[in-house]
């Protein structure tokens, strides 16, 4: 990717919306809500790891995640993680509500697909 990131919006969410009407509803969304998406599904495509997507989250102006089944997988996780490290604003998209991501936690490690991580936001 050699295009100018620092006004967009990376997408972090679960591979397992990839695809999907779900993941087309909530592009949709964002771009309407005024956000210029990256998603890395569209836009990267596979990498063989996360490296590669952590250095674009670095180079965004901020992050939007969205769960699946209530948590994240181990890639969003490390997706945010990453954000916050570099003080890169988190918020997170519940229906048509976003919040502001003040932290995120291992709920179970062992589950690295749907529960890895849990999201605490600002109420």
């Amino acid at each position: 990717m050699k295009e100018d990131l620092k006004n967009k919006t990376y997408y972090a969410h679960s591979m397992r919306i990839y695809n999907t009407p779900e993941e087309h509803r909530v592009q949709n969304f964002l771009q309407l809500s005024g956000f210029d998406v990256l998603c890395p599904n569209r836009d990267v495509g596979e990498k063989g790891s996360i490296e590669p997507y952590l250095e674009i989250v670095k180079q965004c102006k901020d992050v939007v995640v969205t769960e699946f089944k209530g948590s994240i997988g181990r890639g969003a996780f490390s997706e945010v993680r990453c954000a916050f490290d570099n003080r890169i604003p988190v918020k997170l998209l519940r229906g048509e509500e976003l919040f502001d991501v003040q932290n995120v936690k291992v709920h179970d490690a062992s589950d690295w697909k749907v529960h890895y991580g849990k999201l605490e936001i600002k109420r």
